[in-house]
């Protein structure tokens, strides 16, 4: 999908006055690489949600879900504070806990997000357009 990557690339980022930023679809993120996700997976046709609470006993959300798949993604920012860091590795522990299914992207896969998430995608059944 080189086109696909290719706008998902140029589009610029828009940081809503309380500091998310919007994406194509409307979702509201904390970060750019989270707005690559989010648009390619909208691009893509792919079905998804944000913030979505983990079914588990204690308070958690994930990045990404995308519901026909019953499948989580995670978007691991190095850039991130500490306390994000803790938080990640939290719910890391909860998605081994409590057995659910998660995809996780770092920021170098965004460098190859179309074929990186595309195959990870295709390899637990879930095809883009």
């Amino acid at each position: 999908h080189p086109a696909l990557l290719q706008l998902v690339a140029s589009l610029r980022v828009s940081e809503t006055t309380d500091g998310e930023i919007c994406c194509l679809d409307g979702h509201r993120v904390a970060s750019a690489g989270m707005q690559q996700i989010d648009n390619w997976l909208y691009c893509a046709g792919v079905v998804h949600a944000c913030g979505r609470r983990l079914p588990t006993e204690e308070e958690a959300y994930s990045d990404f879900y995308i519901p026909s798949a019953h499948l989580y993604i995670e978007y691991w920012d190095e850039q991130g504070s500490a306390s994000n860091l803790a938080e990640k590795m939290r719910r890391k522990e909860l998605y081994q806990r409590y057995d659910l299914r998660m995809l996780e992207l770092s920021k170098e896969d965004l460098t190859e997000i179309d074929d990186v998430l595309a195959r990870q995608l295709l390899k637990l059944g879930i095809e883009t357009l």
